[in-house]
C-alpha cells in the first residue's frame, strides 16, 4: 500500500491556503471529516479540516491515522506569537508542549500533568514532544498547545513566564503531537503567525498576511 504525507489544518480557510496549489482528485466522506485526495509534488496526500481544538484534532488525527497508510503528518495554520515574530513570519515547529494540562502550585509556577502521572496507562508520552524538521526555509521554534486563547498581557506574560522558550501558541499542535507520538508516525508543524499572543483587538490581527504566509509556505513545503 503506498502511504500518504497527511496535511492537517483547524479551519478550511487555513487548509485551502496551505494546499492552493494542489490538485484533489477525489473527495469522500468519513463520519464528520471530509478526506481530500490530493497530489504534492511527487507524493500521494490526504488533506483534511480537523476542527479547531485539542480533543476534535487528536480525533480527527487518531481517525486518520488508523484510516490510511500515513508516512508523515503535517499539522499547519495560524498562531498567536509570545515573542517578536510579526505577523505574516512562518515558523515550522522544533517541539510541542501543552500550556494548561496540569496544574498551578502555591508559588504559583505550573506543573505539567505528563511529569508526573502518565497521560495514557502503558504508554509514554513525553512532556516535551518531538516533532521532524521539514526540508524548508523556516525559522524552527518551539511551540505550545492551550485549550483556550490567551486573552490581554497579563495572561500572555504568565505563560512567558512559565514558558519561556514558547514562540507561539495554538489550540492543536500538542494533541496531534501526542498522536503521532503514540503511533509512531513522524509530525511535523507550520504556523503563520496573524497575530501577537493576548491581543484583544481583532482589528490588530492580520489574518489576510498570515494567509498569503501560509499559502507560499504550503508552495515551499508541499510543492
Amino acid at each position: 500500500m503506498i502511504q500518504k504525507v497527511l496535511v492537517l489544518a483547524p479551519t478550511s480557510v487555513e487548509l485551502d491556503a496551505l494546499t492552493a496549489h494542489a490538485p484533489v482528485s477525489m473527495k469522500i466522506q468519513k463520519g464528520p471529516w471530509q478526506v481530500r485526495f490530493t497530489r504534492f509534488a511527487n507524493r500521494d496526500g490526504l488533506a483534511m479540516v480537523c476542527g479547531m481544538g485539542p480533543s476534535l484534532a487528536a480525533a480527527c488525527a487518531s481517525f486518520a491515522l488508523c484510516s490510511f497508510a500515513v508516512e508523515r503528518v503535517i499539522l499547519a495554520g495560524l498562531a498567536g506569537s509570545l515573542q517578536d515574530h510579526p505577523s505574516g513570519s512562518v515558523l515550522q515547529a522544533s517541539s510541542e508542549q501543552f500550556l494548561d494540562l496540569g496544574s498551578t502550585d502555591e508559588a504559583g509556577q505550573f506543573q505539567s500533568l505528563a511529569s508526573r502521572l502518565p497521560l495514557l496507562e502503558g504508554q509514554e508520552l513525553p512532556q516535551i514532544l518531538k516533532t521532524e524538521s521539514l526540508q524548508a526555509n523556516l525559522p524552527s521554534a518551539a511551540m505550545g498547545t492551550a485549550s483556550r486563547i490567551c486573552s490581554g498581557d497579563e495572561e500572555r506574560a504568565w505563560i512567558q513566564s512559565q514558558f519561556p522558550d514558547i514562540a507561539c501558541e495554538s489550540m492543536e499542535g500538542a494533541s496531534v503531537a501526542s498522536i503521532c507520538h503514540l503511533f509512531g508516525t513522524p509530525f511535523h508543524e507550520i504556523r503563520s503567525i496573524s497575530n501577537l499572543c493576548g491581543e484583544r483587538d481583532r482589528s490588530k490581527w492580520d489574518f489576510p498576511g498570515a494567509l498569503n504566509a501560509l499559502k507560499t509556505a504550503g508552495l515551499e513545503v508541499l510543492g
